[in-house]
């Protein structure tokens, strides 16, 4: 039999009730647990992910801005952008200068990129001529707006006319370059003169001809001539030639103005065998057959070109002819020549000159007088000497 309470109650059913209830109360438990782990998680994990998520202030990088600095122009390099230089007109028949590269060319206040570009004179612009550099690599054009006047094209970018006569000009003072810049301790490399004088040959025989060559770099003038003469007379560029026949031995100079103001003197001695002391000399007529003056106002002369051809002024006429020498002999050959008549007297002297050098068998030359005989050893001839 189940037992009772005093009240009447099973107190079985009673124990089953409390254990169900202690039972509800661990499952709630556990499931709160687990709802706080869950929770606990979820909250860590979004607190890792917190960063991504949220807007938080980003500094800015403000990288430098890059200056691009343009190459230097180089001396025949296309023009650089500038305004257009304006030059003058030239006259008619005036050295002129036409621009002749496709893009134009550069107009500089001296010959060399390293000299300011004051405009751009493009393609077909004409220019007047007054000048050009020591070496001939540019010219030198009237601009008004130009410092002395004065713009600098390279040759190579125009076609110039009439430009024969046009003088040398020395290059301007090198412009000093601006900088703000702390200058640092470099090395500044010096131009060097370069100076070169030589001859094809420096021996020859008279009626024979030597070609003069030379080649100067970083001076401002130079000038070629023979030893004597005004040196201002023969400036040439800073490379070049020139054919010389000398008749006797004969020294030349090459003058050069450097860019410091100096001057240096290079010489050249060419020796002409001679062989014909009479060859390239020119004479005029002193006496004739001893002691016959010309007429009063009237010249003759001859020159003997070292070909071995003899030029006449007759007083009237001009003849020619062929010559010979063989140490102091020499033989006058037959003359031709114009057949103008002049009055009798200066017809007479003409005749009896020819005559003369036709039957000269010798020759002396004395100081500046050149003197000729005959067969029979008379004088006949004698000449004072010209040239």
């Amino acid at each position: 039999m189940e037992s009772q309470d005093n009240n009447g109650n099973n107190k079985q059913g009673s124990s089953s009730t409390l254990l169900y209830i202690l039972i509800g109360a661990v499952v709630v438990l556990i499931i709160v647990g687990v709802i706080a782990l869950v929770a606990a998680f979820s909250l860590r994990g979004g607190t890792t992910a917190a960063p991504e998520a949220t807007s938080m202030p980003v500094p800015e990088v403000v990288l430098p801005t890059l200056e691009l600095t343009p190459l230097p122009t180089q001396p025949n390099s296309s023009p650089t952008p500038n305004a257009t230089a304006v030059l003058p007109t030239p006259e008619p028949q005036s050295p002129t200068a036409v621009v002749s590269a496709a893009n134009g060319v550069n107009v500089r206040t001296g010959p060399g990129s390293v000299y300011p570009v004051v405009g751009v004179a493009r393609f077909g612009t004409e220019g007047r001529v007054t000048g050009r550099s020591v070496d001939g690599l540019w010219w030198v054009v009237f601009v008004p707006n130009a410092p002395n006047a004065q713009g600098w094209v390279s040759a190579q970018f125009v076609d110039v006319t009439n430009v024969d006569g046009v003088p040398i000009i020395p290059a301007p003072p090198t412009p000093t370059p601006n900088s703000t810049a702390t200058p640092t301790a470099t090395a500044t490399a010096t131009a060097v003169p370069s100076l070169t004088f030589t001859a094809d040959r420096t021996v020859i025989n008279q009626g024979e001809c030597t070609t003069l060559r030379w080649r100067v770099e970083n001076i401002q003038a130079v000038w070629v001539y023979r030893l004597g003469e005004t040196y201002q007379n023969f400036p040439v560029t800073g490379e070049g030639s020139r054919t010389e026949c000398p008749t006797v031995t004969t020294t030349y100079e090459m003058r050069v103005l450097q860019r410091d103001g100096s001057v240096v003197l290079q010489q050249l001695t060419i020796q002409v065998n001679v062989t014909n002391p009479l060859a390239s000399t020119n004479w005029r007529l002193a006496s004739l057959n001893g002691d016959n003056v010309p007429v009063p106002g009237s010249i003759l002369t001859a020159f003997f070109g070292a070909d071995g051809r003899i030029n006449i002024n007759g007083g009237c006429n001009t003849l020619n002819g062929t010559y010979s020498v063989n140490g102091s002999s020499i033989i006058i050959g037959s003359l031709s020549g114009t057949q103008i008549l002049c009055e009798d007297e200066l017809m007479q002297q003409e005749l009896a000159y020819t005559i003369a050098l036709q039957a000269a068998a010798s020759y002396q030359i004395i100081g500046s007088q050149l003197i000729v005989r005959n067969a029979a050893g008379q004088e006949i001839l004698r000449f004072d000497r010209i040239g």
